[in-house]
């Protein structure tokens, strides 16, 4: 989505990520001055995904340990889970309990539908906007709007 909005406004595709992407000073100013409140919903996203400080940054974790180390997904009825003795190493090994993870995988579902519209309607608004500027030097049109 951070390359999609780059190429959409032409602005610098040097270090995308969508966790820093609105790290960018320069690239923050330009999106700001956009004035797109799809934008906005993004950005809003973006914080809350953030490893740092965000609402949701536990899904950064399981992600990070997904792809890096090792996240187990358990019962929490299940008190031999851990035969191998590695759960201790935290650093390595991040643990939830499967209830919770079915949980907080249909919100993780639930915001990235969120960031899809926010991204599609960002876009069609971009493209509303330069199809009126450029109708302007030919003539009115009338633009419909299907909600």
């Amino acid at each position: 989505m951070a390359l999609g909005i780059c190429k959409l406004y032409d602005l610098d595709t040097k270090r995308i990520h969508f966790e820093t992407f609105w790290d960018d000073k320069m690239r923050k100013e330009q999106i700001e001055a956009l004035r797109n409140f799809h934008l906005n919903a993004l950005y809003s996203i973006a914080c809350d995904l953030n490893t740092n400080n965000g609402e949701l940054k536990h899904f950064k974790n399981w992600r990070n340990k997904l792809e890096h180390n090792l996240l187990i997904i358990r019962d929490k009825r299940d008190v031999n889970y851990d035969i191998f003795d590695i759960i201790k190493d935290e650093e390595f090994v991040a643990v939830t309990d499967v209830e919770d993870f079915k949980l907080k995988t249909l919100h993780l579902l639930q915001i990235t539908r969120a960031a899809i519209f926010s991204f599609v309607y960002c876009c069609r608004l971009q493209t509303i906007e330069e199809k009126s500027e450029s109708d302007e030097e030919v003539g009115p049109t009338f633009i419909m709007d299907f909600k």
